[in-house]
């Protein structure tokens, strides 16, 4: 197959095979013990919309060998241009999700307060509120949105 791994001469001093791949907001890894394993879920991962390839590595007893080029590209991603628009355009909340919204401000301003309260001024307190409101403001969103993203 042309997305497999074709790295076989490594199996012999293979420790394992990290694969990276995104759901296009975080980076997460699998772990591999062995290349037959990896090989299918990367195949997996390249024909799955809502998951891109972004790395693999394979770590040996002397060195990592990343990333793979050739037959697995960095990334293999597929824009959807629906779901750009729905996530680009003013979508007004209805009753249900103003509530919703208004649960999550309440909630994250008593966790702010204590922030304040019980961390000393530092730049990792203004980061922890800084990254609290984007908190609010990611949970809302997908409120607003429902799902779509």
């Amino acid at each position: 197959m042309d997305n497999q791994i074709s790295y076989g001469h490594l199996a012999p001093k293979l420790k394992y095979v990290l694969v990276y791949y995104s759901d296009g907001y975080t980076v997460l890894n699998k772990r591999f013990s062995d290349l037959n394993y990896a090989n299918p879920f990367v195949e997996k991962l390249m024909t799955n919309p809502d998951f891109h390839l972004v790395e693999v590595r394979v770590v040996t007893e002397k060195k990592v060998i990343a990333p793979f080029s050739g037959a697995i590209p960095l990334r293999t991603e597929k824009v959807d241009k629906t779901k750009v628009e729905e996530a680009f355009t003013y979508h007004a909340p209805n009753e249900t999700q103003i509530k919703q919204m208004q649960m999550i401000r309440e909630k994250a301003k008593e966790l702010a307060y204590l922030i304040f309260e019980e961390c000393p001024a530092s730049a990792d307190r203004t980061a922890a509120l800084r990254k609290l409101r984007e908190t609010v403001t990611t949970a809302n969103s997908s409120i607003i949105l429902n799902g779509i993203i």
